[in-house]
């Protein structure tokens, strides 16, 4: 009888056997596949975090009257990125604000191609005036008819710029600006004025008269960049009763 139940029941405890055998099997599959899908989340977590922390540059563009942002008319509060051109109609003005804290102020029938990051800001005004006051710790590099115009990031600096058929002029309020015309080198310092006049032409190439202006209003320095000068002199000139240096 013994033998009999035995031979009976032998296939059943087989059953549940192989029913252990492949529950055993199956939690270990999972226990894989869930590892697998927990190693997959870190990685792309650890890969896409550096990524979470980059900013795209970014400021703040407020507008007076017909202003023109990359070929759109902008609104004020619109969001300002990196790479922008700003146009300002007769009679408009637009300021704006940078994420690295630097403040740019367009005034009418300007324009202005402006790039930034978290350090740095490089602009290039091909006409009108601009205001600038650029923080320490900020390096700016602005480019006006020929002339570039960097600051020293040791210091904050306010300055304004101003570019008319191709005469610039800049001046300094705080800090202290480097400009560079060609091959010469000069430092503006607070309170002086910088210009570079168009006096006419000399065969091909336009002559070019460079000044500092001190606080005062008299003229520190005067340089012919080119060998002659063309007459008459610019009113401006005479009027002062400069020497050519």
């Amino acid at each position: 009888m013994s033998k009999w139940f035995a031979v009976l029941a032998r296939p059943r405890v087989q059953g549940i056997t192989d029913l252990i055998i492949s529950t055993h099997g199956s939690r270990r599959i999972l226990a894989l596949c869930t590892a697998t899908a927990m190693l997959n989340l870190c990685l792309t977590v650890a890969f896409a975090s550096p990524k979470s922390d980059f900013k795209v540059p970014t400021g703040i563009a407020n507008v007076g009257g017909e202003v023109l942002i990359d070929g759109l008319f902008a609104n004020s509060g619109q969001t300002l990125f990196s790479g922008s051109r700003i146009v300002t109609a007769e009679g408009s003005e637009s300021t704006l604000n940078l994420g690295n804290r630097t403040r740019l102020k367009l005034y009418a029938e300007s324009r202005l191609t402006v790039e930034f990051s978290s350090s740095t800001l490089l602009g290039s005004l091909e006409q009108g005036t601009l205001h600038g006051v650029v923080p320490a710790g900020i390096r700016a590099n602005i480019v006006a008819s020929e002339a570039s115009v960097v600051s020293d990031p040791a210091q904050p600096a306010a300055f304004s710029i101003q570019v008319e058929a191709g005469d610039t002029t800049i001046s300094v309020e705080t800090g202290g600006l480097e400009v560079r015309t060609g091959d010469t080198l000069r430092s503006v310092a607070a309170g002086e004025s910088f210009r570079l006049v168009t006096a006419g032409h000399c065969g091909p190439h336009p002559s070019r008269i460079l000044i500092i202006v001190n606080g005062s209003g008299c003229f520190s320095e005067l340089g012919l960049l080119l060998r002659s000068l063309p007459l008459p002199l610019p009113a401006e000139i005479t009027n002062r009763h400069a020497r050519v240096a």
